[in-house]
């Protein structure tokens, strides 16, 4: 009692939400199928993640062949690099 006596309470409305198991869990049930797949994918070190450069069309080639009706597929490809925070490279060769 002692110490909440002493502790100040203070509220930020507009503070982020803590991260807690629960909202881990909420954001993994709405994802995206194409997300779930890419993540199983990824994790599983499969194609076309076997190799530290992954081109983008890699990518969409993987969902194309899981989901060959998806739309959308390099933006979806691309939003799944940010996630897993993949460094964007202007040229390869």
């Amino acid at each position: 009692m002692d110490y909440l006596m002493r502790h100040k309470i203070t509220f930020n409305p507009k503070a982020p939400a803590p991260f807690t198991e629960a909202k881990q869990e909420m954001g993994e049930r709405a994802r995206s199928d194409v997300e779930a797949d890419l993540q199983m994918l990824f994790h599983e070190g499969r194609e076309p993640f076997t190799h530290p450069l992954v081109r983008c069309e890699s990518i969409i080639a993987a969902i194309k062949e899981h989901r060959p009706y998806e739309r959308y597929m390099h933006a979806a490809a691309l939003k799944f690099l940010d996630q897993i925070g993949a460094a964007k490279l202007r040229r390869y060769k």
